[in-house]
């Protein structure tokens, strides 16, 4: 019995001294390999720079939505927010303080878990326009012609 003994102690003993030499010879922070965690980014529906509000669909798990707003030279000058998101994941945003001009772009993107998604740059586009046979109306604007047939419009471009 006393040999049994011995042989159990020494194949214990030789178990750890392997273990303990491979973990001795891993690298300082080696541990198990993580999965990276992935945030896809916000669906954002169409902006006018006169529309009042910024809508869309993020993650139904998000907490935050985060509005970027960059100058012509494509610098971040505002930052926003917002953490009114519905359970199904849609939101919308007051455009009330973000001063949304046409030719610009808002880079949106949402926190999931505390990871911030890849942004959706979304352009802010030009009002649309109403044509009819004496009037062009905009969303802030209208011109009337007082006699249409005087003139033959070939094109129409907006700058």
């Amino acid at each position: 019995m006393n040999k049994n003994i011995k042989k159990v102690a020494t194949v214990i003993l030789a178990t750890n001294v392997l273990a303990s030499t491979v973990l001795t010879t891993l690298p300082i922070g080696t541990h198990a390999a993580e999965t990276p965690v992935s945030v896809a980014s916000p669906i954002v529906n169409p902006i006018d720079a006169t529309s009042t509000q910024i809508t869309g669909k993020a993650d139904p798990n998000a907490t935050s939505i985060k509005v970027e707003l960059h100058n012509l030279n494509q610098s971040v000058y505002a930052t926003y927010e917002y953490t009114n998101i519905n359970a199904d994941g849609t939101f919308s945003i007051s455009t009330h303080n973000l001063n949304l001009v046409a030719g610009k772009s808002v880079f949106i993107s949402q926190i999931v878990n505390g990871v911030e998604s890849p942004v959706t740059k979304t352009a802010v586009r030009y009002p649309k326009l109403q044509i009819n046979e004496t009037t062009v109306t905009t969303s802030t604007k209208s011109i009337t012609v007082n006699n249409p047939s005087l003139y033959i419009v070939e094109t129409l471009r907006i700058f």
